[in-house]
């Protein structure tokens, strides 16, 4: 984009003067308990006045996109506030959620902010290769029928694990089903006990690979993409020039945490520092 174009890398260190975009993690709270999540679910949320000073930060940078997320963003206290004054500020407005509350009436809002694109969590195909490691599977099935209704563009985020490796292509005919634009392919992280259930074997990322091969050869319209910290599965595409292989977290964006921390990235957390 014309965007990515216009930022000034800096030919000594190769790192852009400023991050693309940013995540806002505006709450850790969730009406769900999922056994991958590594939120902690407690009941902390961005203050407002924190929150539009890093927007007000941001859009001074010249910073155009934004992603809200959580826990679960749409049970934080000023959420369509949130995106409306994202709207304000010409920002474009990404959300990553779980499904849970997003109806008609939410729909048709973040339709009229010009919300970019919204991402529902989805691990399976089916309610029971789903609820291996998520909850609220017809929560997000709902959500992709009501964003598509609304004329919103929909995203599904998909984390690879060894108990849903097998569902990959299932899961794509799904997103084609539900005329999804972007399906994200996440790295699986380590909950939030620090415990890394359901690892993928070395034959499994390889399988995985060769799936997204066949997959973005195969399929039109549809945006197949890999989370930045997934370099296992990033290397094993490079050389097909699919993706880049290195983890782009402090380079290309950064995360802000519902304290107001800056870090390169929430799996960072003693690499944070307040600014």
């Amino acid at each position: 984009s014309n965007f990515i174009l216009n930022h000034k890398i800096d030919k000594i260190s190769k790192q852009m003067n400023i991050p693309l975009f940013i995540h806002v993690v505006l709450t850790e709270r969730c009406p769900f308990n999922c056994n991958q999540c590594y939120s902690s679910l407690s009941n902390a949320e961005m203050e407002w006045d924190a929150f539009s000073k890093r927007i007000q930060e941001a859009s001074s940078l010249k910073i155009s996109s934004i992603l809200l997320t959580g826990g679960e963003p749409l049970v934080y206290s000023r959420f369509l506030d949130a995106v409306h004054l994202l709207s304000t500020y010409k920002m474009e407005c990404r959300i990553a959620t779980s499904g849970y509350g997003l109806d008609e009436d939410i729909a048709r809002k973040l339709y009229y902010a010009n919300v970019s694109r919204v991402f529902v969590s989805l691990n399976g195909s089916t309610a029971e290769i789903n609820d291996c490691s998520r909850a609220g599977f017809y929560e997000a099935i709902n959500a992709l029928n009501t964003l598509r209704s609304a004329g919103i563009s929909c995203g599904i985020n998909w984390v690879a694990r060894s108990d849903n490796i097998e569902d990959f292509e299932r899961m794509i005919n799904l997103a084609k089903d539900y005329d999804v634009d972007e399906f994200v392919i996440l790295k699986n992280k380590p909950d939030r006990s620090g415990l890394l259930e359901s690892a993928l074997s070395e034959v499994q990322i390889n399988f995985l690979s060769q799936a997204v091969v066949c997959c973005k050869t195969a399929t039109t319209g549809l945006i197949i993409s890999i989370d930045p910290c997934f370099s296992e599965l990033r290397e094993k595409l490079i050389n097909k020039r699919y993706f880049p292989a290195s983890c782009c977290a402090g380079k290309t964006f950064f995360d802000i945490l519902p304290n107001n921390t800056l870090v390169p990235c929430r799996h960072f957390n003693n690499s944070s520092h307040n600014i």
